[in-house]
């Protein structure tokens, strides 16, 4: 029981990685005025995230 509460808890360290990642990329862009607009913005985190799948490295 310990060990799968591990493992379980060492997904969701995983999946927070992914997701602070994608949200840096989105605030780079958006400094770097790639993104334009909020719009923009939530069009392309919806894209992000309808391809994101999580990786072996995740």
């Amino acid at each position: 029981m310990i060990l799968l509460e591990i493992e379980k808890g060492g997904m969701q360290m995983a999946e927070q990685e992914r997701y602070k990642r994608l949200l840096e990329k989105m605030i780079q862009e958006t400094e770097n005025a790639t993104i334009q607009s909020a719009e923009e913005m939530i069009q392309k985190l919806v894209h992000e995230l309808n391809n994101s799948k999580p990786s072996a490295a995740d």
